[in-house]
């Protein structure tokens, strides 16, 4: 009866130990993981409008609640407007897709980013591939999605994302972006 209380108190104490160093490592690395996420979600803002690594931006972030998570208006350093990012995350039966729609102020989607992904990585690569492509150049008005594409839920989480920006875009924004 000892022997099983002593190898209790043991796992127990050897429960609370780990327990106690992987809350504290959260706790010390939280702060560079978020600086990390958003380090690298800005460098899809200089992607998303072909920008080199010297150009300087800025921008605001608006919280939405139509479907997209939030509008991202991006400037050049004298303030000239860039254009818009709307970034939305969809649930699938894979999981979750986050996708970022550039879309410039005409109306002209200038590209879509699967930003992060719980789904298949190679559904979501095929995707990423061979049908994010397609959407630049498009305009918001008269969007067209590939039928066929072989990772349906993926591509329907990133055809629905594109389908809530471009309304968001044209009801909010208008052609002229203003």
């Amino acid at each position: 009866m000892m022997d099983k209380l002593k190898t209790a108190l043991v796992l127990l104490i050897i429960g609370a130990v780990s327990g106690l160093l992987i809350y504290g490592t959260n706790e010390l690395t939280k702060d560079g993981i978020i600086a990390i996420r958003q380090e690298r979600e800005q460098s899809y803002y200089m992607d998303i409008f072909s920008l080199d690594a010297a150009s300087e931006i800025t921008f605001d972030k608006i919280t939405l609640s139509n479907g997209l998570d939030e509008e991202v208006i991006l400037y050049d350093t004298t303030g000239n407007l860039i254009g818009y990012i709307y970034k939305g995350t969809d649930n699938n039966n894979y999981g979750q897709v986050t996708t970022l729609v550039g879309i410039k102020t005409n109306g002209e989607i200038a590209s879509v980013v699967i930003s992060s992904t719980t789904n298949t990585a190679t559904f979501v690569k095929n995707i990423e591939t061979n049908y994010l492509s397609p959407f630049a150049g498009q305009d918001t008005e008269s969007i067209t999605f590939d039928a066929k594409t072989g990772a349906t839920y993926t591509y329907g989480s990133v055809s629905k994302i594109v389908t809530l920006a471009s309304e968001y875009f044209i009801q909010n924004r208008g052609v002229s972006g203003e």
